[in-house]
């Protein structure tokens, strides 16, 4: 039985700039993209923070300071339509949030006060220094949930974290746009009606 549906942050319920910047603007990328990910890894786990992590691309990729922090936050999206589903699910599972991210930088998408009131609980991997695909991270929301993790579905856009996800005894859905998400979790949600 399905009881705490988890949402990823960036690429659900904000659409993720940071690869179209990326592509967009580094005409190398390709070539930089494993030192870059490399450098967005650190940033999530917390060894260096926001500021930090802006300098590093901005250095590696010969781009401004100000280019890489305007245009790494310019292009997010809030994903209304989820969002409410995600409030409409509070009726009959808890729902949480778990999102690789670094120090200080979510008050700018979810504040404190948003976070407690849209979900039953949020990690943010630069607060626990564990990432997503990481098993353990898994672990740790469900335990932030009081479920097992048996009792969980998680939502990402990417099929890495997914993987995580089953590894650590979740079920996944694997989030390509709002209205398949939507029906995969109300298919796996059905048994509960049943």
């Amino acid at each position: 039985m399905i009881k705490a549906v988890i949402f990823d942050c960036f690429g659900v319920l904000y659409a993720d700039p940071g690869l179209l910047f990326y592509e967009a603007n580094v005409s190398n990328f390709a070539a930089l993209r494993p030192e870059i990910l490399q450098i967005d890894k650190q940033c999530d786990r917390g060894l260096i923070n926001q500021e930090e992590h802006n300098h590093a691309i901005a250095k590696l990729t010969g781009l401004s300071y100000e280019a890489v922090k305007n245009g790494i936050q310019s292009r997010h999206a809030r994903n209304d339509a989820l969002l409410g589903y995600s409030q409409v699910l509070r009726d009959i599972c808890k729902v949480g949030m778990l999102s690789n991210i670094g120090k200080g930088s979510m008050e700018s998408f979810f504040s404190s006060e948003e976070q407690a009131a849209l979900f039953d609980a949020s990690i943010l991997s630069s607060e626990v220094g564990m990432v997503k695909p990481d098993v353990e991270i898994f672990h740790e929301m469900a335990l932030h949930l009081d479920v097992q993790p048996s009792e969980c579905v998680m939502i990402d856009d990417r099929q890495d974290n997914c993987d995580g996800a089953v590894a650590a005894g979740m079920q996944a859905v694997l989030h390509t746009d709002t209205q398949t998400t939507i029906e995969a979790v109300q298919s796996l949600l059905q048994p509960v009606h049943a």
